[in-house]
Parts: structure tokens; C-alpha cells; sequence
């Protein structure tokens, strides 16, 4: 193969790569604001609920304490499963990212 001829498959070859390497970038930023929106959704879930079952109780003290209580663990539980998530999807930009880590070492090995 003539410098020529390859000089514009390695310029496509790198554009495809600035191009994944962007694609992850973005995929891990969207999980990473994903989880941190999630994470603020439930901590103002956890104070509206509490001030709604220390309103709601007209003061009980036991009564509203448990309300309390109880609207503390269903936002422990909705952040958990929210974290899983999130999780979940900063795993998935990993993986794609060993991925186009491979065909990179890939792409160099048939260059050399």
C-alpha cells in the first residue's frame, strides 16, 4: 500500500477513535449526573416526607416520630435501588470502554 493511498484510512481511523473516545466520555458524564440528580431527588423525598408526617400527626410526639421514621427507610430504600442503577450504568460505560481499549491494541497491532 502506497503512503498515499494510506495516509486517508489512518485519518478515518483516527477520527473513528476521537469519536468512541468521546461516546465513552459522554456516557460516563450522563451516569455520573444521573446518580448525583437521583441522590438529591431522594434526600428532598426524605425531608418533604418527614415534614408531612410531623404535620400530619399534630404533634404526637410517638406518632410523628414514626412517621418519621418510616418516611426515612422509603427513602433509604428509593436511594439504594437508585444507586444500583446508577451503578449499573458507570459499569456499562466501563465495559464499552475496555471494549474500544481492545479494538484500539487491535487496530495498532494490524498497523504494525
Amino acid at each position: 500500500v502506497s503512503p498515499a493511498a494510506a495516509a486517508p484510512a489512518a485519518g478515518a481511523r483516527a477520527a473513528s477513535r476521537g469519536r468512541a473516545r468521546q461516546d465513552v466520555r459522554s456516557k460516563t458524564a450522563a451516569a455520573e449526573r444521573t446518580a448525583g440528580g437521583r441522590a438529591g431527588r431522594a434526600a428532598g423525598a426524605t425531608d418533604d416526607a418527614e415534614a408531612k408526617g410531623a404535620a400530619n400527626s399534630g404533634g404526637g410526639g410517638e406518632d410523628a416520630t414514626s412517621a418519621a421514621q418510616l418516611a426515612n427507610l422509603r427513602a433509604q430504600v428509593a436511594k439504594q435501588a437508585e444507586d444500583k442503577e446508577a451503578f449499573a450504568q458507570l459499569r456499562l460505560a466501563e465495559v464499552e470502554h475496555l471494549k474500544y481499549q481492545k479494538g484500539e491494541e487491535a487496530r495498532k497491532a494490524q498497523d504494525l
